[in-house]
């Protein structure tokens, strides 16, 4: 239960959502997302680390560069032991809400 709760709390902050909406269609970097949000490094560091321990991330280092990328299995992992349909009861809302994150004109994600 403290897992499922731990990445439901992830889960409760609009930039982490709108970094799981980015990261949904490619790899990024630190340097990228903090382009894109428009926030300090240190706020993306710290939303990149709620969402790794929370398990919905996975990094994967490139040289010196170290890109992150959605956990395809996040929901197998967290919800382990459950069927397809308890897994899928629970991913549903979640895409519901990051397809309603859109991206501004200009490449930046709103902010409100």
């Amino acid at each position: 239960m403290d897992k499922i709760a731990e990445f439901y709390k992830a889960l409760g902050d609009k930039p982490r959502l709108q970094i799981l909406k980015m990261l949904s269609t490619q790899e990024m970097c630190v340097n990228e997302i903090i382009d894109r949000l428009n926030k300090s490094q240190p706020a993306i560091s710290h939303h990149l680390k709620i969402l790794k321990q929370a398990g919905l991330i996975v990094n994967n280092r490139d040289g010196k560069w170290i890109k992150y990328c959605i956990n395809v299995n996040a929901f197998e992992n967290i919800l382990q032991g459950e069927n397809e349909e308890v897994i899928k009861s629970y991913a549903q809302p979640i895409q519901r809400v990051l397809e309603n994150l859109n991206p501004e004109k200009n490449g930046n994600y709103r902010q409100d």
